[in-house]
């Protein structure tokens, strides 16, 4: 074996940062649980009002089987409030018939069945990509922001201050919920700084958490999607550029999670690259982008994967 690439095991428990694998849809997951200190589950299911709201994945059934499966790890949840997780009855709500109370208590019973009734959950994003520019509305967020308007006036006319106002929302009724729990915004495209070529939303998100923070949002983390496409590289943050981007976040007062990381070689096998080559590439990328995230004082890691198509042999 190369000794340039440092065993996963490595970056466990012995230096102090949590590592987990995800659960949602990828059962075959469980055979690695062992090397793992805790399992992240990703789409908690939205609170049954209508048939269509039998949860987000294949019903309550699955994720109550997979919190009966974790064999005491720890468990990580996700996306409480998140554009692409919406059900069918969010979606179509009618805006016409709500007020902002009505709004505001749709919001605090979805972090309520999540936050308040998974206390065995020890880290909640509770926000997840927000005002993304990949989709094309935000519903909940849209309908919050018309009657924020509506209730506040001028105030509301704000979007600094709509902003803030949700996340307050958001954050503090999930603190005053269950204090015990690490709360989570997290976001993708943030693992690099913005170039030529290369959008990137951490900038955004340096500013968004100083501003939520100075406001007395409750916040506890900022997590990043660390989804490093093989192609182009450029998604691939140097080492010091990443150990720069956490530094910058820990400054704040917060901790840094990498809670989606993955490697796609996909794109490799498109370029004609062999197959141990593909594979070598991945297990360096992994190697360095841990390294660094250790370096710079990360908390947390969460592998998002362990999908057949990554995993050779």
């Amino acid at each position: 074996m190369n000794q340039d690439l440092v065993p996963l095991t490595l970056f466990s428990n012995p230096i102090g940062v949590d590592i987990s694998i995800l659960a949602f849809e990828y059962v075959d997951n469980f055979k690695y649980l062992p090397l793992f200190d805790g399992v992240y589950i990703s789409n908690f299911g939205w609170s049954v009002r209508e048939p269509e709201q039998q949860g987000q994945f294949k019903g309550l059934g699955f994720l109550n089987d997979i919190l009966s499966r974790s064999y005491g790890k720890k468990i990580f949840g996700g996306h409480v409030i998140y554009a692409g997780g919406y059900p069918n009855w969010v979606k179509k709500l009618d805006r016409t018939k709500l007020t902002y109370e009505d709004v505001e208590q749709i919001i605090k019973q979805r972090i309520e069945f999540c936050v308040g009734r998974y206390p065995q959950v020890k880290i909640w994003t509770v926000l997840n990509e927000f005002k993304a520019p990949w989709f094309d509305q935000d519903p909940l967020y849209d309908i919050f922001k018309e009657k924020f308007i509506q209730r506040f006036g001028s105030l509301g006319a704000q979007e600094e201050e709509i902003e803030t106002a949700y996340f307050a929302l958001i954050f503090n009724t999930a603190k005053e919920i269950n204090p015990n729990p690490v709360l989570v915004y997290s976001d993708a495209t943030n693992q690099f700084k913005s170039k030529p070529g290369r959008h990137s939303r951490y900038e955004r998100n340096l500013e968004l958490m100083n501003r939520m923070l100075n406001r007395g949002v409750k916040i506890d983390a900022i997590g990043i999607h660390a989804h490093l496409n093989s192609v182009p590289n450029n998604w691939i943050p140097q080492p010091n550029e990443f150990e720069e981007i956490v530094r910058s976040f820990r400054s704040l007062g917060i901790d840094v999670h990498v809670n989606e990381l993955d490697v796609s070689v996909a794109d490799l096998s498109r370029y004609g690259i062999p197959y141990q080559e593909r594979y070598l590439f991945q297990a360096k990328t992994y190697h360095e982008f841990i390294g660094a995230a250790i370096r710079a004082g990360v908390n947390y890691i969460n592998f998002w994967g362990g999908y057949k198509t990554e995993i050779p042999g």
